[in-house]
Parts: structure tokens; sequence; C-alpha cells
């Protein structure tokens, strides 16, 4: 699998410089100063890819522990290889497969981080009904997604489609 993170010029054209405004930011590092400060205890990543970014928010103690969730196969067993024996590794518990059918524990997640993953979902009522399960009370809720200007309160799901849209991101929190 290609992640669009590591292609440095669509990386910095479509998300560095709108979110960051620089070409040289990168926008978790922006999302982690602002959303993770102090870092939550554990967080919980649906939709990882090869996880990339759930390695940055442990290597870099934004987070103490994350468990990330990913549907390919591919992408998790490359991050667990690209992560095997480095300092951080047992911070970060690679899953691949379907969150939904998984028997994760209620209110047992400080956050729940969903980067640029939600519009890929098909059951999206399930999907924030279980976000909204694992998360503790008080829980920190984070999407970013490349269609920010389709998706609102309003949005039915069937809207929630990939579109490319390369100078939006949409952050949203609850507490």
């Amino acid at each position: 699998p290609v992640d669009f993170t590591q292609h440095k010029f669509l990386y910095q054209h479509a998300i560095a410089k709108p979110m960051t405004g620089s070409l040289d930011g990168w926008s978790v590092d922006t999302i982690a100063k602002q959303w993770f400060n102090p870092p939550p205890a554990k967080v919980l990543a649906i939709g990882s890819g090869m996880a990339f970014l759930e390695e940055y928010l442990v290597q870099n103690d934004y987070a103490g522990h994350v468990t990330a969730y990913e549907m390919s196969r591919t992408a998790i067993e490359g991050a667990r290889e690209r992560v095997a024996g480095k300092p951080y590794a047992h911070r970060l518990d690679l899953r691949t497969g379907d969150v939904l059918l998984e028997k994760l524990e209620t209110a047992a997640y400080d956050a729940v981080f969903v980067q640029a993953a939600i519009h890929h979902f098909d059951r999206i009522e399930d999907m924030y009904a279980l976000m909204h399960r694992v998360l503790k009370p008080g829980g920190l809720l984070i999407l970013t997604t490349p269609n920010g200007e389709d998706i609102g309160p309003g949005t039915p799901p069937g809207i929630l489609v990939p579109l490319l849209s390369p100078s939006l991101h949409l952050v949203i929190q609850t507490a």
C-alpha cells in the first residue's frame, strides 16, 4: 500500500501547507500539540493505514499507548516490521480487522483518533456508536478528513464518500 503522507510533494501541498501553514509542517504534530496536552494514556486509532501517524504519537510522547486498527493486513504487517525493535514498539498495538467486530471495552480510551479515514466507513452510524461507547467520559474524539466541506451534523451517511478536496481538513472534537 502507498501512504500519501509519505509522498513528499503531495503531502506538502495537499495537507501540510493548508493545515500547518508550512510546507514542512506535519498535521499530526499540529493536532497533537493542540489536543493531546496532556498526553492521553490510551488512544484508539481507527483506519490507521501504515500507522505512521500512530507511531509518531508514541515516539514523541503525545500518547502513552495507541491501539491502531486497519483493515489492510499488508499495511499492518508493514507497520509491524517498521517499528519492530524500536524503544517505543511496546506502546503500539497494531491490529488488522474490522474494529466493529472487536469486543472493545466500554469507556476504555482517553481519545479516539481517525485521521483521513471516516469517509471510507460504510457502517457510519455503527462506527460513531463504537467511538462514543469506547471513549471515557470527557474523552476526546479527533476526526480529520479531506472532505471537510461535505461533513457536518446533518450530513447523511450516504454522502460520506471519498472526494478530492486537498485544501480542506476539518477537525472535530468532543468533550
